[in-house]
């Protein structure tokens, strides 16, 4: 089949706005992130990035056998009860090393004046509100929390 230039030429202007118009939308997403992001109403577009870095680690990330896999399963369980589980007993406030990662720092932010309270958060981890009043909170938290490793772990199996 002969293919015509004309139509060849539409198509690559529409590649072009098409690459322009999807660069647009996350530009405006991460300004909107960068600007509301100690805001509680932003978690959505939180979640929503955090399943996209989730899934593109999945996605790009090749792994050889199934044995290889199981190894790396088995240390990373390891490694995720210490720091989960053990760290507390070390650490000064008693609080895990992961659970800190996982949900932000609690340094304030590099350029902040000093005595500021402002705190700098780059979520490694999926923050879901709860929706009902409930006299059962997990630990006293008001958010269901998951963590990136959570997901792209067992994500890597398939």
């Amino acid at each position: 089949a002969v293919v015509s230039t004309q139509s060849t030429g539409e198509f690559q202007t529409f590649q072009h706005y098409f690459k322009v118009t999807v660069w647009l939308c996350c530009l405006s997403l991460a300004v909107v992130w960068i600007v509301l992001r100690h805001s509680p109403s932003i978690w959505p577009l939180q979640v929503f990035l955090g399943v996209s870095v989730c899934l593109n680690i999945i996605r790009s990330v090749p792994l050889p056998n199934l044995k290889f896999i199981a190894i790396v399963m088995v240390m990373l369980f390891v490694y995720d009860i210490f720091f989960v589980f053990v760290t507390p007993l070390f650490t000064k406030d008693g609080v895990s090393i992961m659970e800190k990662v996982a949900t932000g720092s609690d340094r304030p932010i590099f350029d902040a004046p000093k005595g500021s309270s402002t705190r700098e958060q780059i979520p490694l981890s999926l923050k879901v509100p709860y929706f009902q009043n409930s006299d059962v909170k997990v630990c006293g938290e008001i958010y269901n929390l998951i963590g990136f490793g959570d997901i792209v772990i067992p994500g890597l199996l398939t």
